[in-house]
């Protein structure tokens, strides 16, 4: 369910639309570190995909549905449980580099996470903080 990029994705009207597509997701798979031949955008599974590569499939999803609403002022909200668990310190850097990216570019990013590096994005709320407060 993970590895079929284009699903869950609104479709494509026009052959320009479907070649941008594909060039933001190869863009987005490349940054992330993860090999492009390894995942078609149509149809074809891999044999195995790690945990950290189903976790960062997923947000590539769902960052290519933020970018294609064009007008920062309609872009909605990113959740993310966990984004950089079970990632190598290079892994975990991209991922934290394209959340920075994201939110830069007006969309509200919601991560429950562990993590201290990206919990300097934005504004972050600590459980034990939010719990005394209400």
């Amino acid at each position: 369910m993970f590895y079929n990029l284009n699903r869950d994705l609104p479709r494509a009207q026009t052959e320009k639309e479907v070649l941008e597509r594909r060039a933001m997701i190869v863009d987005l798979l490349k940054r992330l570190g993860l090999k492009t031949d390894r995942f078609d955008l149509d149809s074809k599974f891999p044999d195995f995909v790690s945990g950290g590569e189903r976790n960062r499939l997923s947000l590539i999803r769902a960052v290519v549905n933020e970018l294609l609403t064009p007008d920062p002022e309609k872009r909605g909200i990113l959740m993310a449980d966990e984004p950089t668990a079970g990632l190598d310190a290079v892994a975990e850097q991209r991922v934290i580099e394209l959340l920075e990216e994201v939110h830069a570019g007006g969309t509200t990013v919601i991560a429950v996470t562990h993590n201290e590096h990206l919990r300097k994005i934005g504004r972050a709320i600590d459980m034990a903080e939010f719990a005394q407060s209400a």
